[in-house]
């Protein structure tokens, strides 16, 4: 039996597999097309990974915040897209799998394990900002089915993903975060109407798109936890996953870019002198030794946040 610090060393090394031999042949095409990274998000299921955040007995990985970390960062190397959907799908299967029904283990958490499912957070909406638990969505019940009405905004994995985590609220409650409430909708539920991709800048393969729920039918069962008590889930799950998914996607990034940065200006030397850039103190300062260590750093940061969370 592996222990804590070897099972994180095995998952890391799986997703810097992944990571090297799959991620990095396609990150170019998923930015510069949006390019939803399929072939990406299949190899990590294939692997297992997608099951990082379901519990062993369901089939998955069992893990938590610092597994999370440390798989992300290393997808964030070589394509923040792949990454960004990875980070979101682990936050969203966190959720669902905090306080799941015998219903959501079967039709959500088993077929994520499997690699069969993917799922996302549709929490943010136009307006609130990073209000996230103070939703505009509203819902109510009808003939023990739940009816949902608003707009989402940068839904990632936007019209892909199997399942979503849909936050709403009741009518009247909008600035009562204690009524902050989620459900969880599946793909293709009548009264879903995607909008058009957002064109940012850099990660535009995640499919980051609005989602309009016009009087959305699921059924109650779908309710995740009891009503009302999602805001322990905002700052309980939600909010530790997500900071801790989209640092490491960010720390990954940054590590990529510092090494490519180091390699060209050792790379590149001038004609005359034959001194390369490297020797040039305004821009590799101290030889380089603290640019080397400040994503390092910022790393280990993370990294005793996630421990300690």
């Amino acid at each position: 039996m592996l222990t804590a610090s070897a099972t994180i060393e095995r998952l890391r090394n799986i997703a810097a597999d992944i990571a090297t031999n799959v991620l990095a042949a396609d990150s170019e095409k998923v930015d510069l097309e949006g390019h939803w990274p399929e072939r990406g998000l299949r190899a990590l299921a294939d692997a297992g990974l997608m099951g990082l955040h379901v519990p062993e007995h369901l089939g998955g990985q069992g893990q938590g915040l610092l597994a999370l970390s440390v798989v992300t960062e290393e997808l964030g190397r070589q394509c923040s897209s792949t990454a960004m959907c990875f980070g979101m799908h682990s936050v969203a299967t966190k959720v669902l799998a905090t306080k799941a029904s015998s219903d959501h283990e079967d039709r959500f958490l088993r077929p994520i394990a499997q690699g069969q499912h993917i799922t996302s957070l549709a929490l943010s909406e136009p307006g609130t900002g990073s209000h996230f638990f103070l939703p505009r969505t509203q819902f109510a019940t009808e003939d023990g089915s739940v009816l949902l009405d608003g707009q989402k905004s940068f839904v990632t994995s936007g019209g892909h993903a199997d399942s979503y985590v849909v936050s709403a609220v009741p009518p009247g409650s909008e600035m009562d975060p204690g009524t902050f409430t989620c459900f969880v909708v599946e793909k293709n539920t009548p009264g879903m109407e995607w909008l058009p991709d957002w064109e940012g800048f850099g990660m535009r393969g995640n499919s980051s798109r609005g989602l309009h729920l016009d009087k959305v039918r699921v059924p109650q069962g779908n309710l995740l936890g009891s009503e009302g008590d999602q805001i322990w889930y905002v700052f309980e799950v939600v909010a530790p996953y997500f900071i801790i998914a989209m640092s490491s996607v960010y720390i990954g990034i940054a590590q990529s870019a510092l090494e490519q940065t180091i390699t060209s200006l050792k790379g590149r030397s001038h004609v005359h002198t034959g001194e390369t850039l490297s020797t040039v103190p305004v821009l590799f300062p101290s030889g380089g030794g603290d640019v080397d260590r400040n994503p390092e750093n910022a790393a280990a940061r993370v990294t005793r946040c996630a421990i300690g969370g």
